[in-house]
């Protein structure tokens, strides 16, 4: 069986001046190694002035939003298409932001997410310098969920590098996972058949989180057997 395709959402860099091969589209290498690493194959997707291209949509076989600075209309979009078309995703960090913004059916950051007063260590200056530096613990409070399935465990080690967090999620979702000061670091959808997961927290970096990337890799690449049958 051929690999499964991940997409990549690219993370666009613009200005308003005209200097030439200034506007660009870019993705870390920690997530493009993490994929292929663990099974799949990373395709990164750009958008059309800021537009969807569903045809770029279309090629892959799980989607995947990285960690970023500012979310986007066309984030919201392309969890949607993932979400409408049964095609797993994986949210981090900034994903995971976005993933909850799409369960309210929001578009205003604000109403989803907040400025951690204190930030613990969300952002933990330390883990910027190695980047498998743990941070805090996250347990997970659903034993019947897809992320308890993955880790068979309660409590996980993670990093963190994240000012804001999600205050609430949809009533398609569901929360999952808190930190040890209760911000909530997992998010998923509370339909079992669909895998769209959001976890706070950078799994890119560290080896003990290859359960979670390779288990997104392998729904993936069901999907991509069903496509082909």
């Amino acid at each position: 069986m051929t690999k499964p395709i991940i997409g990549i959402v690219l993370q666009p860099s613009f200005t308003d001046n005209d200097e030439v091969f200034q506007n660009r589209y870019y993705v870390l290498d920690n997530y493009t190694q993490a994929i292929y690493q663990n099974g799949g194959i990373p395709i990164g997707l750009v958008m059309n002035n800021l537009e969807v291209i569903k045809e770029n949509l279309a090629l892959c076989d799980g989607i995947l939003i990285p960690g970023g600075i500012v979310i986007k209309d066309y984030h919201l979009k392309i969890i949607d298409y993932a979400y409408q078309n049964n095609i797993p995703y994986l949210g981090i960090c900034m994903g995971m932001q976005a993933l909850a913004m799409y369960s309210l059916k929001e578009n205003h950051e604000t109403k989803v997410l907040q400025m951690i007063a204190k930030p613990h260590k969300h952002n933990y200056e330390i883990t910027k310098q190695t980047k498998d530096k743990l941070g805090h613990k996250v347990k997970i409070i659903d034993k019947e969920s897809q992320m308890y399935q993955i880790f068979q465990k309660e409590v996980l080690d993670v990093n963190s590098f994240h000012n804001y967090e999600v205050t609430k999620v949809g009533p398609d979702f569901k929360i999952v996972g808190l930190s040890d000061d209760n911000k909530i670091e997992i998010i998923e959808c509370k339909n079992p058949h669909k895998f769209m997961v959001g976890v706070q927290w950078h799994p890119e970096l560290l080896p003990e989180m290859t359960k979670l990337l390779k288990t997104f890799i392998e729904k993936s690449g069901n999907n991509h057997a069903n496509k082909n049958k």
